[in-house]
């Protein structure tokens, strides 16, 4: 079964006896293994989600030491983000809690709004996205970052994770690989991971509808751009990687005004400046082409068309055209 293994450090004066409340650590714990469980299906959505299990800790400031799961399935599954050789359950512990991760993203995001997204050019992984931030700041991150960091139910869980620094004497927790730090948060950081006090989750479902295309990304890293048949537009991510596939591939060719069935995940939220709703295709169900204008002119064979037009007859005459008046 494919395990990668990885330990999260509390530290600060408050556990220098190597012990830990467990009203603070059991919370973060358990947002930690939400967290990833939930990424692994976004990240790897036709594969089992992971699970994540804690190991023998060691004495000192608090060390926990994590046992990241899946099932046996992964053992063949390989992504060329990280390497040839690495496995998709290391990227994806990379994607989480890694050095350029979501948590890691949240903390240079600092609250900021993302204004603008782009394809970031090389050196930026297969699928980077360049983020223009509201102060003008830009940050390059993978894809897959940023799909997990515009889930607010996995920000809600990072939030949970770091929750122990608000606690006087932790100072700082850290993800280690190895036994060498990939990503430290110190407590001074730990507003970063704050929601929007005024952000209210409202609606959170799954739903069956079909939607026009009306500006396709096959980069298929950023969104597509939809109508539902009203006035207004759909911007939405797709997480089906075998329509992914088959786009990449050519299998499955699109024009403006296609349309597709699809399973979509919607999430609204109330914020200060309104009412917002999130968009993400889940799986692609049916393509329809769009219909296509008749052209009925060219459809006529060409003798057809360059026969020479019956001969008319004067007003009042009602004879019918015999072969020798066209003599």
């Amino acid at each position: 079964m494919p395990e990668a293994d990885f330990a999260i450090v509390y530290d600060g004066p408050a556990l220098e006896t190597g012990q830990m409340p467990v009203r603070d650590l059991a919370p973060a714990l358990l947002a930690l293994g939400e967290l990833y469980t939930e990424a692994s299906k976004i990240v790897y959505p036709k594969q089992p989600p992971v699970s994540l299990n804690v190991k023998a800790n060691e004495r000192g400031s608090f060390l926990v030491w994590l046992a990241l799961q899946a099932g046996d399935t992964w053992d063949t599954m390989r992504d060329l983000l990280v390497s040839q050789d690495a496995t998709a359950i290391a990227n994806l512990m990379q994607i989480v809690s890694g050095a350029h991760g979501m948590f890691w993203l949240i903390g240079r995001l600092n609250r900021r709004k993302i204004v603008a997204q782009q394809p970031a050019p090389p050196p930026v992984a297969p699928g980077g996205v360049r983020l223009t931030l509201e102060d003008g700041t830009t940050l390059e991150v993978s894809a897959d970052v940023l799909a997990l960091y515009e889930r607010i139910e996995l920000r809600r869980h990072a939030r949970a994770v770091v929750a122990p620094l608000k606690r006087q004497g932790i100072e700082k927790v850290e993800f280690r690989e190895d036994d060498q730090p990939e990503l430290i948060i110190a407590q001074e950081d730990v507003t970063a991971y704050d929601l929007d006090e005024d952000e209210e989750l409202l609606n959170e479902r799954d739903q069956e509808i079909v939607l026009e295309i009306v500006s396709p990304d096959f980069n298929m890293k950023n969104k597509w751009r939809f109508s539902d048949g009203s006035n207004s537009t759909i911007w939405a991510g797709i997480e089906d990687a075998d329509f992914v596939r088959a786009v990449e591939d050519g299998t499955e060719a699109f024009r403006k005004g296609d349309l597709i069935r699809v399973r979509v995940k919607l999430i609204q939220t109330r914020r200060p400046d309104g009412l917002h709703a999130d968009y993400t295709i889940l799986e692609v169900l049916d393509h329809y082409p769009r219909l296509v204008q008749l052209d009925l002119q060219a459809m006529i064979p060409p003798e057809i068309e360059a026969q020479e037009e019956p001969k008319q007859l004067p007003p009042g005459d009602t004879r019918a055209s015999r072969p020798e008046d066209e003599e």
